[in-house]
């Protein structure tokens, strides 16, 4: 398994070295626990949303730039959630807690991205609903 991503072994260098070779889109290749431990689906399409790729472009194709991109919004995706995941604890919590969603883009085809203003588009990544902006994450 990997470092998780608040460890000092989650670096933009062991992130660079995992994708290295690999032809998988980095969408699926961010759900393998030995590259990514601990990001689901929603927190992987959120981090390529933030650093701006597209889910399926091949993992030995990012720059590491890119790869440098995604290791920050990985870190502030997963720091979103984190900041409000105790107050899921509290007995006036809504129910369903859709506040605890933290996206900063729309997990909804018929919304719009709100960086672009074009509609988001679904697509399958190795049999996980993935949402993203075909104009923003290219």
């Amino acid at each position: 398994m990997s470092p998780e991503p608040f460890e000092d072994g989650f670096t933009v260098e062991t992130l660079a070295e995992s994708f290295s070779g690999k032809k998988a889109p980095v969408k699926a290749l961010l759900l393998e626990q030995s590259i990514a431990c601990g990001l689901g689906n929603l927190y992987a399409d959120e981090s390529l949303f933030l650093a701006g790729i597209h889910p399926e472009k091949p993992g030995s194709e990012l720059s590491i730039s890119e790869v440098a991109q995604l290791h920050l919004s990985i870190k502030d995706a997963l720091s979103a959630a984190y900041g409000v995941y105790d107050r899921a604890r509290e007995k006036d919590w809504p129910n369903p807690p859709t506040a605890m969603m933290t996206w900063s883009h729309p997990r909804d085809i018929k919304a719009s991205c709100p960086n672009c203003g074009t509609k988001m588009t679904t697509i399958r990544v190795r049999a996980r609903g993935t949402y993203f902006c075909s104009k923003c994450q290219v």
